[in-house]
């Protein structure tokens, strides 16, 4: 074989692979969706507004263990979020109620169980399934849990 056939040859094999490599590319990008365009990249990442509402800080006096009387004071502030600025309006009304509810939970614990993280955890989970049920109970509640969170934003203990 001559020496231009040869090169004839390898150009026509380096044509030939880079045109593959071209349509490939372009079949990949469009079959994966490719790079989002401007207008969906800016409807994923605009989040929808979160509302806060709180309860005031509540004092009561604990046991540090379950047999031993009160001597410890506890002081706690939680907040509840939620995306629908009307269960804060709701939340207004009940405010009382679940207050004093959360009260309720609180008494139940000693200041040495509040002190373990996995207990403060399960204790805020417990009131926020408690305010979900009594928004539920007594207001036209659009969802079955108008609130999506519950955050402990003060915690005191004094021995």
């Amino acid at each position: 074989m001559s020496r231009r056939v040869k090169i004839l040859i390898i150009a026509v094999v380096m044509l030939v692979v880079t045109a593959a490599l071209a349509i490939g590319a372009f079949i990949f990008l469009h079959r994966s969706g490719g790079p989002n365009p401007p207008a969906a990249v800016a409807a994923q990442s605009t989040p929808k507004p979160l509302f806060f509402t709180d309860i005031l800080d509540i004092t009561v006096s604990l046991p540090p263990a379950a047999a031993l009387p009160p001597t410890a004071f506890v002081q706690l502030g939680l907040q509840f979020s939620t995306y629908d600025p009307g269960v804060i309006a709701q939340y207004s009304q009940v405010q009382p109620i679940i207050k004093a509810n959360i009260i309720s939970l609180l008494m139940t614990e000693t200041s040495n169980s509040l002190a373990e993280p996995q207990v403060r955890d399960d204790f805020v989970q417990k009131c926020l399934v408690m305010a979900n049920q009594v928004l539920a109970k007594t207001s036209a509640a659009k969802t079955k849990a108008p609130f999506t969170a519950a955050y402990i934003t003060n915690l005191v203990f004094q021995e």
